[in-house]
């Protein structure tokens, strides 16, 4: 076995980071709880029908319930419905699988709190303490 000397080298950027909170969505008016990895898990089945390009989910929100659907002509048409802890108006947003499925994967909690505003607007996922945020951009399917 060879055991040698390491050297670690590191550059300080002079550069100011990015304002990233102004990324983060403030106005969102329908928060979600849902089990992380029953959420994981439907997104997983339901992508595999999904266009291999863009992965693309419709996310149709409603009392109790989300609903993740997929359709690829070439494939067919995928459904899940996830329970979850959520009582308002509904909204449908079509995102990329793969997104959320990185996010999810990187969230140690059993629940994650996701938060929409509209069909077009970003979606918010957050762990359960609020330490973890990840935004996640719509696509139009």
């Amino acid at each position: 076995a060879l055991v040698g000397e390491l050297t670690v080298t590191a550059k300080l950027g002079e550069a100011e980071f990015p304002p990233y909170e102004q990324v983060i969505p403030a106005n969102q008016d329908k928060t979600v709880v849902a089990g992380r990895v029953a959420f994981l898990e439907a997104l997983r089945r339901v992508s595999l029908v999904s266009a291999d390009r863009t992965l693309g989910v419709k996310m149709k929100l409603s009392s109790g319930q989300l609903d993740i659907v997929s359709d690829n002509p070439a494939v067919g048409q995928g459904s899940e419905i996830v329970d979850v802890a959520y009582d308002g108006d509904g909204v449908a947003v079509g995102f990329n699988a793969r997104y959320f499925i990185d996010i999810l994967s990187a969230i140690g909690d059993d629940e994650i709190r996701l938060e929409l505003a509209g069909s077009l607007d970003p979606a918010v996922v957050r762990d359960s303490t609020g330490s973890f945020v990840g935004v996640v951009m719509p696509m139009r399917i």
